[in-house]
């Protein structure tokens, strides 16, 4: 499994989305269930998984895919 695979499998996961569901339009707090809550999980799972800490800045610039695989590049994580 890719990294980016892993990526997409851990927004399924955490915010519940079906199966068919295109990535690419899901954002922070205009997807259904990506609240502040969900985020906090989302960052914890995406950590835990690539085993990298996220600055809180960048943590708040996280809002859909593309700025979480941009955040990860950023801390050396080939994407």
């Amino acid at each position: 499994m890719t990294n980016l695979e892993r990526l997409r499998v851990i927004f399924m996961d955490i915010l519940e989305l079906a199966d068919d569901s295109e990535l690419d339009t899901v954002a922070l707090f205009s997807t259904p269930g990506w609240d502040s809550m969900r985020h906090i999980s989302l960052v914890m799972a995406i950590e835990d998984e690539f085993d990298v800490e996220l600055e809180i800045d960048r943590i708040m610039e996280m809002k859909d895919l593309h700025t979480v695989v941009a955040a990860l590049k950023e801390l050396g994580c080939t994407i």
